[in-house]
């Protein structure tokens, strides 16, 4: 399992160490700190948009969790990175 802060542009965690500590198949946990990424827009908006660049990497998330009432403006994203493909079973 892997620990990944995203970090404000223009170095962005995910994008750093993605082929360099992540196996295909394996797990991840990255925290979003959404103010430090951009903060003119909601954190929401951020949030979408980074959970988009991942799938765009190749991390499939399973689970998108906001750290409220504990910390303003941050997100936990869990799952699994080119997570492997599913065997169709003819029945």
């Amino acid at each position: 399992m892997e620990f990944l802060p995203i970090y404000p542009p223009p170095h962005p965690a995910h994008h750093l160490t993605t082929h360099t500590h992540t196996q295909a198949g394996g797990k991840f946990v990255i925290s979003i700190k959404a103010n430090c990424i951009d903060s003119t827009v909601s954190a929401e908006a951020v949030f979408a948009r980074e959970v988009k660049k991942l799938q765009e990497d190749g991390f499939k998330p399973a689970e998108q969790l906001t750290l409220e009432p504990y910390e303003r403006d941050h997100a936990v994203v869990v799952g699994t990175y080119r997570a492997p493909k599913k065997d169709k079973k003819d029945k």
